[in-house]
């Protein structure tokens, strides 16, 4: 699978849907894709996309925002407003991923 087999503007978010991926395209579309969401990893660009949960992998560039709720950090993708939880474990790496080469890197608010 190759970024923008789904659309021209590529996909956004693969999340695990039943035993399958739902992509969520960077015009708001999704569509299942009949691979698990390992099998989907598997075929990404690591320095492009990050595994924020066991559920979720997001493109880097498409994330607009972390913020941090009473129990959880949330990131939310650029011009969707759609948010996905991050896992505790993976939220370090995140903030991380998203600094490299940055001049002003993301930072989690409260």
């Amino acid at each position: 699978m190759k970024d923008g087999d789904q659309n021209e503007d590529g996909f956004h978010a693969v999340c695990a849907w039943l035993k399958a991926a739902k992509l969520i395209t960077g015009s708001g579309n999704d569509f299942l894709y009949e691979e698990s969401l390992l099998s989907v990893r598997e075929t990404m660009d690591p320095a492009e996309f990050f595994q924020i949960s066991r559920q979720c992998i997001v493109r880097l560039s498409a994330v607009g925002e972390i913020c941090r709720t009473e129990a959880r950090v949330m990131v939310c993708l650029k011009d969707l407003g759609v948010q996905f939880k991050v896992s505790r474990s993976r939220s370090a790496a995140l903030k991380r991923a998203l600094g490299k080469g940055r001049s002003n890197p993301h930072a989690i608010t409260r």
